[in-house]
């Protein structure tokens, strides 16, 4: 993690070497959240983390997992939101979107493509993606996968729900959804922790 941080920061590296050394603090940012949670949460839950009651950006989690996505592969990786706040668990979210996101490249294959949609649908928001491979079901599970079920578990632990069907592509389409998260006229305390979760 020392050396990414060099690397981020150095005057001698090059912006595609320095926007990969800021993707390894991200997703070692995660990582370390995720042991956190199963050493915390083990015995208690089997390290599923719980719902949260503090919104948190889903747009800027789900870019998150579009840029890291981006430089491991070339499929095409096409991503479209709004600003939208969400009830959900951030370790918990961005597992589901990495596990759905990473099922669509793999289905797509080196040459496909897939898209990805951040949106509100009334009083949910709405994590769409959508892939050009040959649809649910089709292909082998790939090893160390967490699987659409442990990934619908991670959903209703915040009270969402998975939609899965096929999509605009042609191949399959996942859909999570979250609550809304409704800001008050009055100033929010969760507000400012929701910001800064926004930014890991």
């Amino acid at each position: 993690m020392v050396l990414a941080s060099l690397l981020e920061s150095a005057s001698d590296v090059g912006p595609e070497s320095r926007r990969r050394a800021c993707q390894l603090l991200g997703e070692t940012r995660w990582l370390d959240q995720l042991q956190r949670a199963y050493d915390a949460a083990f015995s208690e839950c089997d390290g599923q983390p719980g719902p949260t009651d503090d919104p948190i950006r889903a747009d800027l989690f789900a870019a998150e997992v579009v840029r890291t996505t981006r430089l491991s592969t070339s499929t095409s990786v096409d991503f479209a939101a709004e600003e939208t706040w969400a009830h959900a668990s951030p370790l918990a979210f961005w597992r589901a979107m990495r596990n759905v996101v990473g099922n669509a490249v793999r289905a797509s294959g080196s040459t496909g493509r897939i898209e990805v949609t951040i949106k509100y649908e009334n009083e949910w928001v709405v994590a769409q993606v959508d892939d050009d491979g040959p649809g649910f079901g089709v292909l082998p599970v790939r090893p160390g996968s967490l699987g659409l079920g442990i990934v619908q578990r991670l959903v209703a632990a915040w009270g969402g729900y998975l939609e899965i069907d096929r999509g605009a592509l042609g191949g399959c389409r996942v859909r999570i959804y979250a609550r809304r998260w409704w800001p008050s006229t009055e100033a929010d305390p969760q507000l400012e922790r929701a910001h800064a979760a926004a930014d890991l």
